[in-house]
C-alpha cells in the first residue's frame, strides 16, 4: 500500500492500523476517506464502516452514538445470522456493559448462542478458519458475560 490511500480497502486498512494504536481521530479520518472514495457504498462496505465507527465511538466514550452506528450496521446485515451478526451483537453487548448491565447480558447471550451455532456449522463444513473465529467470539462473549453477571450481582438496584 502507498503512503496515500486511494481505494476503499486502502483507507479501511489504514483506519485499522490507527485503531490498533488507539489513534481514534486518525482512524475516523481514514474511515471518512474510505466513505468518500466510493461513489456508492455497497452493503458490506456500509457495514464495515459503521462497525468500525461504532467501535471508535465506544472507545471515545460516546456510547449512544456507538450503539446507533452498530444498530445501523446490524440492520444493514439483515436477518442473516452470520459472523458479522455475531461480532456486531457482541460489540453491542460490550458497549452496554457501560450503559445497562441487563441489556448487556441479553445481547451477550445472543452473541454466544450465535457463535455456538456458527461453530457447529463450521465443524460440519470442516472450515477450520471459521471454527477458530467462532470459538474466539464465543470465548469473548463468555468472558464479557462473566463481567456482566458480576456487575449485576454486586450492583445495588437504583431506588
Amino acid at each position: 500500500m502507498t503512503n496515500h490511500p486511494q481505494t476503499f480497502d486502502d483507507y479501511v486498512a489504514l483506519a485499522d492500523r490507527y485503531r490498533k494504536t488507539a489513534a481514534w481521530e486518525e482512524a475516523s479520518r481514514a474511515l471518512d476517506g474510505a466513505a468518500s472514495s466510493c461513489w456508492m457504498l455497497s452493503n458490506q462496505q456500509f457495514i464495515a464502516l459503521n462497525t468500525r465507527r461504532g467501535h471508535i465511538e465506544w472507545r471515545k466514550g460516546d456510547y449512544q452514538n456507538a450503539v446507533a452506528l452498530l444498530n445501523q450496521a446490524l440492520t444493514a446485515n439483515g436477518n442473516v445470522h452470520n459472523l458479522t451478526y455475531v461480532e456486531i451483537v457482541g460489540e453491542l453487548g460490550n458497549i452496554h456493559i457501560k450503559i445497562d448491565f441487563h441489556k448487556a447480558h441479553d445481547l451477550l447471550v445472543v452473541a454466544l448462542r450465535g457463535a455456538e451455532q456458527l461453530l457447529k456449522e463450521a465443524e460440519l463444513q470442516n472450515d477450520h478458519h471459521l471454527c477458530m473465529i467462532a470459538r474466539l467470539q464465543a470465548f469473548r462473549s463468555i468472558g464479557n458475560l462473566g463481567i456482566t453477571k458480576y456487575h449485576i450481582a454486586t450492583t445495588d438496584p437504583v431506588r
